[in-house]
């Protein structure tokens, strides 16, 4: 799964439980995510 998220989305994806289960699910099913996003100093 490639995805483009904004600087803020890194946090918001480990607070929400449906997108972190959904994520592990993917993995765990031996499927790979690859984010693009910006980086700043807040979201390190």
């Amino acid at each position: 799964m490639d995805i483009t998220i904004d600087r803020n989305a890194p946090s918001e994806v480990i607070d929400l439980e449906d997108h972190f289960n959904g994520f592990k699910d993917i993995l765990s099913r031996g499927g790979k995510i690859r984010c693009i996003t910006e980086v700043t100093p807040k979201n390190i």
